[in-house]
């Protein structure tokens, strides 16, 4: 089993993972995390939230792979989803298979969010 992770910033897409030419893989796991401090006094103050998007290779192409021009309402799979400061959101219950070229992207609202993609090669 294999991982990456990202950091991502506010309002720009970001690749998570591009499966490489002439492979194929399961995906297990993706976890997002708000990485900002709690602030006791202002629970809401690092509120963020973020986009999920599996790109397909030819959705790649057609975008000249450039991630910000492929993710559309087409491959949302997980739409302005809150996370507050400190917590994690992990995508786990349904496994996908994603072929050469597909892609995994995720757009945000704030500079602390990071998010980590579990994967096995098949």
């Amino acid at each position: 089993m294999a991982i990456d992770n990202i950091s991502f910033s506010a309002g720009t897409a970001a690749t998570l993972l591009t499966i490489p030419n002439g492979k194929s893989y399961a995906i297990t796991t993706i976890i997002t995390c708000n990485t900002a401090a709690i602030d006791p006094d202002n629970p809401n103050a690092a509120d963020s939230s973020f986009d999920l998007h599996l790109v397909t290779a030819t959705e790649m192409t057609a975008a000249s792979n450039v991630v910000a021009n492929a993710i559309s309402n087409n491959n949302r799979v997980i739409n302005n989803l809150p996370l507050r400061a400190g917590e994690s959101y992990s995508f786990n219950n349904e496994k996908l298979i994603l072929e050469s070229g597909d892609t995994i992207a995720v757009l945000g609202t704030s500079t602390s969010l990071s998010a980590t993609v579990s994967y096995l090669e098949i």
